[in-house]
């Protein structure tokens, strides 16, 4: 079988649905959309969110309206397994061809797994919707749940469990929840605020091993403490997917490298999302952002540039995050290992933490701590790179 598209998108995430988007801004040419996931694209942040409160969004809230722009042909549960750049054509695992005129790779990333469990056998790996109906649609069967990781989604996930009234033990190996991200201040706040809900939290841990007996799981730590639970969730990060342009040839460096209007070293293929890795014109080095402002405005400007548009690619896109109905907006680089200031405005109800590079002294990151609107500010904070002592930047926002 062979088929050609004009505009061919490998990927079935936000990035992707984006990129539909910005191909009609321009363009009525013909669009296929190639997906491994069984459902079509959805919006990703109420799987961790909103789904699991009461009067917030329902699944009917999250679907993209993908499958409705007209001449659009979505390949679910479709996997293409090779790419011929000369010819222009694309293969699936049935050997099937597909030819492309212009072509996006939102591929996305795949969930870093443990290395006792490479197949997920006993671990659920958060990231799907499917994952999501998985824990939700038996949450009534089980009580007692094991989290690994304290990232987002870990604690994400660790809060909507213990809301909806399920014993939850977190494993991490920092010292404090989102200790990779936070400040310490802000960071031990977040953590005695899980402890106080009720959440085990088994800090500065790691696990070593998972066994599973009569329906329940026993996880070995790093120091040896045993810990039980009926269902076991990670959270652990993501690897970018990158072995389609890899095996192409495309350049590839932790994410596919694109240029300013996010096309690739082939001048007929793009990349967006949380698999493709841009110069920000803002921190001055290339970045990889897996979250969702980011895929979904990369995205649009990746379709529109495919459709003839020469749009570069220089957003510095927000992230957020909510717990226990605590939250924060943030843009830009958030390492606790800078030199950080904490502005408090009403400890520790709100504040802003600003992160500065140690040697010039500029903002590269601020994160929001119960404080909303005031992203803008703090893009222009960054991109001013002027130099500040910390007294500087009380009530700067």
């Amino acid at each position: 079988m062979e088929k050609h598209y004009q505009y061919l998108i490998v990927g079935g995430g936000m990035a992707a649905a984006s990129a539909v988007e910005g191909i009609r801004d321009m363009d009525s040419g013909d669009v296929g959309l190639f997906s491994k996931e069984v459902d079509p694209p959805y919006n990703r942040p109420p799987l961790t969110k909103g789904l699991w409160q009461e009067g917030k969004p329902t699944i009917d809230d999250i679907w993209r309206e993908t499958g409705s722009i007209k001449n659009v042909d979505m390949h679910l549960e479709h996997a293409i397994e090779r790419i011929n750049r000369e010819e222009r054509f694309v293969v699936d695992e049935e050997s099937n061809e597909y030819h492309y005129e212009k072509l996006l790779l939102a591929t996305g990333g795949h969930p870093k797994t443990l290395p006792f469990d490479p197949d997920g056998e006993q671990i659920l790996y958060f990231r799907s919707l499917k994952d999501f109906q998985e824990l939700y649609q038996n949450k009534d069967k089980h009580q007692a749940y094991a989290v690994i990781g304290g990232g987002f989604i870990g604690a994400e996930i660790s809060a909507a469990l213990n809301q909806n009234g399920k014993a939850v033990k977190m494993i991490f190996p920092e010292e404090y929840v989102g200790g990779l991200r936070y400040p310490e201040q802000l960071a031990e706040i977040i953590t005695q605020q899980y402890l106080e809900k009720g959440v085990e939290v088994y800090a500065n841990e790691t696990v070593e091993d998972v066994q599973r007996t009569n329906g329940r799981y026993s996880l070995t730590t790093g120091s040896g403490k045993t810990v039980m639970a009926e269902v076991v969730i990670a959270g652990l990060g993501i690897m970018p997917n990158t072995t389609l342009a890899e095996n192409c040839g495309l350049e590839v460096e932790d994410g596919i490298l694109v240029d300013k209007t996010l096309r690739t070293s082939d001048v007929n293929i793009w990349a967006a999302g949380d698999v493709a890795k841009f110069y920000s014109p803002h921190l001055k080095k290339r970045i990889r952002i897996e979250h969702a402002e980011n895929a979904n405005q990369m995205g649009k400007v990746a379709g529109r540039n495919m459709a003839g548009a020469s749009e570069p690619y220089n957003r510095l896109p927000l992230f957020y995050s909510d717990m226990f109905g605590m939250g924060f907006e943030a843009i830009g680089q958030l390492d606790p290992n800078m030199d950080i200031v904490i502005d408090w405005k009403n400890k520790p109800e709100k504040g802003v933490v600003y992160y500065l590079d140690t040697e010039k002294r500029d903002v590269r990151g601020v994160l929001l701590w119960n404080i909303y609107g005031k992203t803008d500010e703090a893009r222009q904070l960054i991109a001013s790179e002027e130099s500040y002592e910390p007294v500087d930047l009380v009530h700067k926002i």
